[in-house]
């Protein structure tokens, strides 16, 4: 089994194929199937990116170079996300009808885009082929989480029960924090930190050094682990998570969101008042099917510890592919049999 993934490189469009793929080639794999995993990147020209997603790939450029991300031999499923990712997909339909594309998020060209399109709930898009969840795909599985529960860090394993984890995003495309955002931010986390054994915090590329000097100053009483970018270990977010009795992370980022749902541990956002149309459609969404609870409006007297399932739209994609696949390979089937 051959699967492509199909994006330009970007990290929000390669990683959530990566985890889509990830989890198809574990159910191949239970299977005693050999699976193989290509990552294909585009990187269309002028003119033609000017017309993407809706225009056509470079008509002249040779199947059989190196660099284009369309030569042979073709998959058996190609998983692709991002706008100049649409047109490639399109192509290789053209050239691979046996092909199962498998397309994530809207890819603004209608739903016959490709076999199977997801869409995260607050999309408009709605077909026959369109799977919709709240949440959305990651590569983080529920073994890679187990792993690092059975061997935390040794910075981590001593830590004191609850462990409180608290995960910074930042301002991002339409999303906006006011001084005063931030000040609420910090308010709202001293009381639930208060109740906490330790604490372990980490930011991401956009989050401002202040950010993490100011909760540093707050909590500098708990024993706990703080990262930034001038630490000397690695980024240690999937230890974070998967080593976390309770999760605080800012509403900027759907996938940081979608990630910490996986883990199954209480979880408790924090937007700025200034959230993306999107953002707000989707935390509106995850609060009214109670999966997490709003920072600032939480009486934080308590530390909320109550376990709830996984929530894990990676491998969801992914059995969903599966039965596709199934379902062809019978109609194959019945056409040899002559039914």
């Amino acid at each position: 089994m051959h699967i492509w993934v199909l994006t330009d490189g970007k990290a929000g469009d390669l990683q959530p194929c990566l985890g889509v793929a990830g989890r198809l080639a574990d159910i191949f794999r239970l299977e005693q199937q050999d699976v193989t995993i290509e990552e294909r990147v585009v990187n269309p020209k002028a003119p033609w990116v000017w017309f993407m997603p809706h225009g056509p790939v470079n008509p002249f450029a040779k199947l059989d170079t190196q660099d284009n991300p369309l030569r042979p031999p073709f998959p058996d499923v190609a998983i692709a996300s991002g706008r100049r990712a649409v047109a490639y997909l399109r192509s290789l339909k053209q050239r691979a009808p046996d092909c199962l594309t498998v397309f994530l998020k809207d890819p603004l060209t209608g739903h016959k885009a490709a076999d199977l399109i997801w869409v995260p709930g607050h999309d408009q898009l709605r077909g026959p082929n369109v799977l919709v969840s709240d949440t959305g795909p990651h590569r983080i599985s529920q073994t890679m989480l187990a792993e690092k529960r059975a061997n935390p860090l040794p910075q981590i394993a001593h830590l004191p029960h609850p462990r409180l984890s608290i995960v910074l995003g930042g301002p991002a495309r339409k999303t906006i924090y006011s001084p005063e955002d931030v000040s609420n931010l910090a308010k709202a986390l001293e009381p639930l930190a208060a109740h906490a054994g330790s604490l372990l915090i980490t930011g991401s590329r956009r989050t401002p050094k202040t950010w993490l000097e100011a909760l540093t100053q707050i909590i500098k009483s708990k024993p706990g682990i703080v990262w930034t970018s001038a630490s000397e270990m690695p980024n240690p977010y999937l230890d974070f998570l998967a080593n976390a009795d309770a999760l605080v992370v800012t509403g900027d980022s759907h996938n940081m969101i979608s990630e910490a749902l996986a883990t199954g541990v209480p979880l408790y956002l924090f937007a700025p008042k200034q959230l993306s149309p999107k953002l707000t459609a989707f935390l509106k969404a995850v609060y009214a099917h109670k999966l997490a609870l709003p920072l600032d409006k939480t009486n934080s007297q308590t530390l909320e510890l109550k376990q709830q399932k996984p929530i894990d739209s990676s491998a969801t994609i992914a059995e969903e592919i599966r039965k596709k696949l199934n379902a062809r390979s019978a109609s194959a089937t019945s056409e040899m049999n002559g039914n």
